[in-house]
């Protein structure tokens, strides 16, 4: 269940930042998508929506011990780094190809997360 949140949640956040470029269902013909994420527009709205997510879960949860603190703000700076250098490297393959490609380069970050979380308590 959660898995299929997070990729339906995932897709409607991509739709937002890509070009029509996303399939409204696998194998789908219609491709969807408003373009916000396009060169310098691509770091404000998606940089506004991870700092919204960061903002989110530092207010909902709290460390409680020190991985929970250093883990945390670790793994932030590697999804930054991979992100930043992501785009650069995707601009210049567009500039290259002229055609954007899938742009998740940072594999699967759910087991370092999940160490993560277990590393933090709710706040409520």
């Amino acid at each position: 269940m959660w898995v299929g949140i997070a990729v339906a949640s995932h897709w409607v956040l991509d739709c937002i930042t890509h070009r029509p470029d996303l399939p409204l269902y696998p194998g789908g013909e219609e491709r969807l998508g408003l373009g916000c994420g396009i060169a310098a527009r691509d770091f404000r709205v998606e940089g506004s929506m991870f700092a919204a997510g960061i903002a989110l879960y530092l207010q909902c949860t709290k460390a409680k011990d020190r991985s929970g603190t250093v883990a945390w703000w670790a793994y932030i700076a590697l999804l930054l780094i991979l992100y930043i250098s992501g785009t650069l490297v995707s601009a210049a393959a567009e500039r290259k190809t002229r055609s954007r490609s899938w742009n998740h380069r940072a594999g699967d970050p759910g087991p370092w997360a999940y160490w993560i979380d277990r590393h933090r308590l709710s706040a409520s």
